[in-house]
């Protein structure tokens, strides 16, 4: 999610506070946490297909990050939180 501040130096100090929690993540980890390298298949029409691609491309996402956006939303709204509000 992103910040959601405009002062550039709220930000900046944000994204700071993130890099240094990041720092103390073993590596290993952190690559377990971030890295994509898992498939997920499911079945779906042409023309959903074409509809998922048209919509992820629209918003300026991958077909993944899309599709991962989804999941984080649905999980939100089925527990009853706030979606956007983390996961």
């Amino acid at each position: 999610m992103p910040f959601k501040s405009e002062d550039p130096e709220a930000v900046k100090a944000a994204y700071d506070k993130l890099a240094e929690l990041a720092r103390q993540i073993p590596p290993e980890r952190l690559r377990m946490l971030i890295a994509k390298t898992l498939r997920v298949s499911f079945k779906v029409s042409e023309a959903e297909k074409a509809d998922i691609e048209e919509t992820a491309t629209s918003l300026g996402l991958t077909v993944t990050s899309y599709m991962t956006a989804c999941h984080h939303f649905v999980k939100q709204v089925l527990r009853g939180q706030e979606p956007g509000g983390g996961r």
